[in-house]
């Protein structure tokens, strides 16, 4: 990763299953280029909202499958999505979604 990347960080815990949460970093650097085999899908910024998705390959379940990580922001929300493809198979399902508002 280049000195001047723009880094979102993100963590996740969910007290009714210890165990289970999640730290991720969403990271671009000064080339556009993101980290660890991640591509980035798809972007798109408007004066309303920023939109980054990403995919990466990896495993579901055990089993290979690409991720496709959606990212959408505007003044008051963030919601990720997390979609899977696995091998063998044409489509993605949703495999969990995150809706955070500021009041």
């Amino acid at each position: 990763m280049n000195e001047g990347a723009n880094e979102i960080s993100f963590e996740y815990d969910f007290p009714k299953e210890p165990g289970n949460g999640s730290k991720s970093i969403l990271a671009i650097d000064s080339d556009g280029q993101l980290k660890d085999g991640v591509q980035l899908f798809k972007y798109n910024k408007t004066n309303e909202r920023l939109i980054f998705v990403t995919t990466e390959n990896g495993e579901d379940n055990d089993k290979k499958a690409v991720l496709k990580h959606t990212y959408t922001f505007t003044k008051n929300k963030f919601s990720k999505v997390k979609e899977v493809k696995t091998e063998g198979t044409n489509a993605y399902f949703i495999r969990h979604q995150f809706k955070l508002e500021k009041n």
